[in-house]
């Protein structure tokens, strides 16, 4: 873990959200291991439009493959925002009987990543046109613990702002995100793993698409980090 006396506690990545009981409800704290290298989860996760093909009937839908998004770093902290005007609402909200399904809504996606792998993650819906306040809103919180160049410990949680008295909603919600995860994000890694044959992704000198972008930021801080 290095020298305690260098630590600086400032430089924790704040999750204010998770101490606000009387506005969210949460999930239990959840960890899985993977045979997946850190970065790899990272990219995937600097990449929310990858929800319209992973995960379109689960975490996400087809339609979030479309819409607007915006990166930018401040420090070494990388913040990717994506808006999805007008799309079909994703099965996280309509199973939990606050939108129909099949309705169209505005549906935000904002991801907050610190190094080496602290994220927060909210995504919501609104009616079509309404503002953000007038939504439902989902968090969470993943964190990569790396234990090698192929493992990684990977820990979360989900807290919402909608049904919150409804525990059988909480259990539904863990499972989707828990067969998200391991039935549609792990294959693909791990044959992207494959792939690589433990070559290094610069050596590889692969072709950068615009999605790409939070991504590719977070690994060039990565990379300036462990060199100093």
């Amino acid at each position: 873990m290095g020298q305690s006396e260098a630590a600086d506690e400032s430089l924790i990545p704040r999750f204010p959200w998770l101490n606000e009981f009387d506005r969210f409800e949460m999930t239990k704290p959840h960890s899985m291991e993977q045979a997946i290298g850190y970065e790899l989860i990272t990219d995937n996760l600097l990449d929310l439009s990858h929800g319209a093909y992973l995960h379109p009937t689960t975490l996400g839908s087809e339609e979030m493959a479309n819409g607007t998004s915006q990166v930018r770093q401040e420090g070494d902290r990388i913040h990717y925002q994506r808006f999805n005007p007008r799309c079909k609402v994703p099965k996280l909200f309509w199973m939990a009987g606050v939108i129909g399904e099949g309705e169209s809504v505005d549906f935000w996606n904002d991801m907050r990543w610190d190094p080496p792998g602290a994220f927060y993650l909210e995504v919501g819906v609104t009616e079509p046109g309404q503002t953000r306040d007038r939504g439902y809103r989902m968090g969470s919180v993943h964190i990569l613990t790396p234990h090698d160049e192929t493992s990684t410990t990977y820990r979360w949680l989900v807290f919402r702002n909608f049904a919150r008295d409804d525990s059988a909603l909480t259990e539904s919600i863990e499972a989707l995100v828990e067969y998200a995860f391991r039935r549609e994000d792990e294959p693909m890694l791990l044959a992207v793993q494959e792939r690589m044959a433990r070559r290094d992704f610069w050596d590889m000198h692969p072709l950068m698409f615009p999605g790409d972008k939070a991504a590719i930021f977070a690994r060039r801080t990565i990379r300036r980090l462990a060199a100093l």
